[in-house]
C-alpha cells in the first residue's frame, strides 16, 4: 500500500526532526552566570534558583520529546506492518484470482 508506506516515511521523518529539536533543546542550556548566578548576594542566590527552573523545565521538555519520538516511532511501525499485511493479502488476492482463471 503507496499510501501507508508514504504515511509510515512521513513518521520516520517526524521522529528524526524531534530528535533533532532535543539536541537544540540541550543547546538551550547554559551555566547559572547567565542567569546572575554568579552575583553576591540575594541578586546570585536568585540567579541560581532561576537557573535550577530553566534547567529543570528544559530536562522536562526533553523527556517530553522523546516520549513523543517513541510514540510516533511505534505508530510508523504499526503503520509500515499494516502496509506489509496488506501488501501480503492483496499479492494472495491475486495469485488464488491468476489459479481461479486457468
Amino acid at each position: 500500500m503507496n499510501d501507508l508506506t508514504t504515511v509510515a516515511h512521513a513518521l520516520e521523518d517526524a521522529a528524526r526532526q524531534l530528535a533533532a529539536s532535543a539536541d537544540l533543546l540541550h543547546e538551550a542550556a547554559s551555566d547559572a552566570t547567565s542567569f546572575g548566578g554568579d552575583a553576591a548576594g540575594y541578586t546570585g542566590e536568585l540567579g541560581r534558583a532561576l537557573h535550577a527552573r530553566w534547567v529543570a523545565a528544559l530536562d522536562a521538555r526533553r523527556r517530553e520529546v522523546d516520549e513523543a519520538r517513541d510514540e510516533i516511532a511505534a505508530l510508523r511501525a504499526a503503520v509500515a506492518d499494516a502496509a506489509s499485511a496488506y501488501t501480503d493479502v492483496d499479492a494472495a488476492a491475486a495469485a488464488r484470482w491468476r489459479s481461479e482463471e486457468r
